[in-house]
């Protein structure tokens, strides 16, 4: 058949392969026929203490899982947030850019930064801190500050305090001093 036929079993292949992609469009429009129409609705707004609620959740989101702030400037997110909202939700949220965002994330830090410390002086009997220093691909060095404590019901749990970069040489004298500056932060 190969041999004397291969015109034969290439129209075959493809005939094949057309109606599989066929199927696979049919299933895809269907699946976007079962969403509800909303295009007769107008969306509405979102109201200034929502949208506040909105851009705290995205910095403490982009904050928490450690995401490049520019996250929220990219076409694909920005599309899907667009069809949840609009499109399923009949609302109008605003995404936040990468200025406000960092904006944002800076506040959000502030804030836990002093209710950790109001709650360290409250809390914690005893604590212990580490550091550690390490260098980046790039030749950056950066110096972190954890503390780590025991709950009530002897949960251990820990709290990244700093990070910022460890411009000196690993010296003693230098690492004393950045922890110094740091546990005044």
């Amino acid at each position: 058949m190969q041999r004397f036929h291969m015109e034969v079993l290439l129209k075959a292949k493809q005939a094949k392969e057309e109606a599989k992609a066929l199927k696979a469009k049919r299933q895809l429009e269907n699946c976007y026929d079962m969403i509800p129409a909303t295009s007769k609705r107008q969306p509405v707004a979102v109201t200034s203490d929502q949208q506040d609620y909105s851009n705290d959740l995205a910095a403490k989101w982009v904050a928490q899982s450690m995401r490049p702030l520019t996250i929220v400037e990219d076409p694909g997110l920005f599309e899907w947030i667009r069809f949840l909202t609009e499109d399923l939700g009949g609302i109008i949220v605003g995404v936040p850019g990468a200025t406000q965002l960092r904006d944002d994330v800076g506040r959000v830090v502030a804030e836990l930064r002093s209710s950790l410390k109001a709650r360290i002086r409250i809390s914690f009997e005893c604590f212990c801190i580490t550091n550690d220093i390490w260098t980046s691909r790039r030749a950056q060095s950066y110096m972190a500050l954890t503390l780590h404590y025991l709950e009530e019901d002897f949960t251990m749990c820990n709290w990244t305090l700093e990070v910022e970069i460890f411009p000196w040489m690993h010296t003693g004298l230098a690492i004393v001093s950045g922890l110094k500056a740091m546990m005044e932060r």
